[in-house]
């Protein structure tokens, strides 16, 4: 009616309704339920050995031979047959009241009474995630001085109670003078989940979810009940934890390191196998019952050669129980970890030697990545680092004393560098790997110590000496190079360095371009022969030098050896071999080049000793 208020009505909930919201978008997968009725029937025996240490207390002037005795007990039983799984328990057990409280009431827990830190459900809804596997539940439930009681629930939203048979409930517990309580979750599985009573399916995600509780939890087929939980990693040392992440990852780890933080316990290993771009990756757990098993976001990003298991037990998990809430106490974590690893990571080197070179030969692109990432890493880690250079390996710290460090970071320009520099009083790092510019730039940021600069392969005329006094000498021959060289815009120049033993030198690669460039223009069809005869490459005027050292054997003998035609073609031979020395793949015209060089080189040595040896022999 017109200006009548409304009275209060309570909620009419649509429980089907609700159980399709669970199952998608709460719940990752219906096989969930195992862990959810595992958990319930975890935190039932921990609420009983609770009560059990309090009645204990009580007890304490009485004879010990009538103490109340409590072995905790958690069985899942399988009837493929019957399409059934059921999960007993010997815990604290549930009154009407509490049938009518916590398992007809959406959303109700009795869990949220009491602070309880060894309890982990906090939303009361684990017993409706049997609904994503079946369409009816049949709990049997007794506590330690009540009547056996019966609650039936289907996922229409109806259930009812009765009295029960607390014989039913001593099927897997324990034996004693005390009357058996506990609970016993009938699951009937709907056909399209039949599967989750096979015995292997079952024990498949009884290992998966709840592999390390306290509680022992059978897995029950016919008569035969098997126990599958088993210590946690984090629970072991030595030999016997490293057998276990082996048996866990498939390798065995480069070192370990153990976790002790307020949020719980666990271990972190650097993993032994190269990971190329991997994301760290951690177990999480929470009293031993799995919560996320790829956690991430806790280790830093570039922690990619990490793995570990963690028991978080001062975490708060989701309401799913499929992660944990990014609360304070996460981010706490968070950074008790990263300093953890850092610490490790920075006395690895004068720890164990040979661990640090293991890590670096297989992890070697995060590591880096690590140290520019992190300020702290970089301070702690980043002086000690291994780095190619002329002189062979050193590192930054090293070499803190030099009053500058040269760096290149182009493969061809550290080739040419590294054979000049041998020499030379100076320190050139080869940074031509991934990160390792960005490593140098984040140490520069950091350090002033050594000074680094990069440097430019133009630099490299002034480590040369000039040899005018061989211009003459040679200037047929260097005649004759430059007009077969010139298609290559490549300039042949006479010079004297160190060592003797590198004949020739090209100072940029330059030439690669330019000649696949000439070649697509010489040899390829219409459409490439247009868009190629537009490239700069093709119109550049600067020549690339290519060095002659007038000191190396070869060269110094070639004026008089050879015609200075020949001695043009061995010259452009040994561009070729100064191309292969920046790392350069020959092109086509090279290798022509080549073998025609080197064939015209035997024919004309030859046709000159022939008179010679026809003199000879008359």
């Amino acid at each position: 009616m017109p200006g009548t208020v409304p009275s209060k009505q309570a909620f009419d909930v649509d429980l089907a309704a609700l159980l399709r919201v669970f199952g998608g978008h709460l719940y990752s997968t219906p096989a969930v339920f195992a862990r959810e009725l595992v958990q319930n029937a975890l935190d039932a025996v921990r609420l009983e050995i609770e009560a059990s240490s309090s009645t204990r207390r009580e007890a304490d002037s009485r004879p010990a031979s009538v103490r109340p005795s409590f072995v905790p007990s958690i069985v899942v039983a399988v009837d493929p047959d019957a399409g059934v799984v059921t999960f007993t328990d010997n815990g604290i057990g549930l009154d009407a009241d509490g049938l009518r409280d916590h398992l007809s009431r959406v959303g109700a827990s009795s869990k949220r009474k009491a602070d309880r830190k060894n309890v982990v459900g906090q939303f009361g809804i684990g017993l409706l995630s049997g609904f994503l596997v079946a369409d009816e539940l049949v709990v049997h439930t007794k506590t330690a001085k009540g009547p056996a009681l019966v609650w039936r629930a289907k996922a229409s939203g109806t259930y009812e109670v009765s009295e029960g048979d607390a014989e039913l409930l001593r099927n897997g517990q324990q034996e004693g003078p005390e009357e058996a309580h506990g609970t016993h979750v009938i699951v009937k599985l709907r056909k399209d989940a039949r599967h989750y009573a096979e015995p292997s399916h079952m024990r498949d995600l009884l290992e998966t979810y709840v592999p390390h509780v306290a509680v022992p939890v059978a897995l029950k087929v016919g008569d035969v009940a098997r126990v599958l939980t088993r210590p946690g990693i984090w629970t072991l040392e030595g030999t016997t934890q490293q057998q276990s992440i082996v048996e866990s990852v498939g390798a065995p780890p480069l070192a370990t390191i153990p976790i002790r933080a307020d949020a719980g316990v666990g271990v972190l290993w650097i993993r032994s196998d190269a990971t190329a771009l991997a994301q760290p990756t951690l177990s999480l757990y929470h009293h031993g019952i799995l919560v996320e098993p790829a956690g991430s976001g806790l280790l830093p990003r570039w922690a990619g050669f990490v793995g570990g298991v963690l028991n978080l037990s001062g975490l708060a998990p989701t309401a799913s129980r499929e992660g944990f809430v990014r609360d304070a106490a996460w981010d706490a974590l968070k950074s008790h970890l990263s300093s953890e690893l850092i610490g490790f990571l920075a006395a690895l080197p004068d720890r164990d030697e040979e661990s640090m070179g293991r890590l670096l030969e297989a992890h070697r692109t995060h590591v880096l990545a690590a140290c520019i990432d992190d300020p702290a890493l970089l301070a702690a880690f980043g002086g000690q680092i291994p780095l190619d250079s002329n002189r062979g390996i050193t590192s930054l710290d090293r070499e803190a004393a030099n009053p500058e460090v040269l760096f290149t970071t182009s493969p061809s320009d550290y080739s040419v560098a590294a054979a000049v520099s041998a020499g030379r009083d100076l320190t050139l790092l080869n940074a031509t790997h991934t990160h390792e510019k960005e490593f140098l730039a984040a140490w520069s940021r950091v350090t002033a110590r050594p000074p680094l600069r990069e440097l430019a392969i133009r630099e490299i005329d002034a480590w040369f000496t000039d040899a005018r006094e061989q211009q003459q000498r040679f200037a047929p021959l260097l005649a004759e190079a430059a007009k077969l060289l010139a298609p290559l815009r490549v300039e042949p120049q006479l010079r004297s360095f160190e060592p003797t033993d590198v004949p020739a030198l090209l100072l940029a690669d330059e030439t690669n371009l330019a000649a696949r460039a000439d070649e697509v223009a010489a040899s390829g069809n219409a459409l490439s022969r247009s868009l190629v005869s537009g490239l700069s490459v093709r119109q550049r005027v600067p020549l690339t030098p290519l060095v002659l050292n007038v000191h190396n054997p070869l060269v110094a003998s070639l004026p008089e050896l050879v015609h200075p035609e020949l001695g043009g073609r061995v010259v452009r031979m040994l561009y070729t071999q100064a191309a292969q020395r920046l790392r350069r793949v020959p092109t086509s015209v090279d290798n022509r080049s080549f073998a025609n060089d080197l064939l015209f080189v035997l024919r004309g040595t030859t046709t000159t000793r022939t008179p010679h040896g026809s003199n000879s022999h008359h």
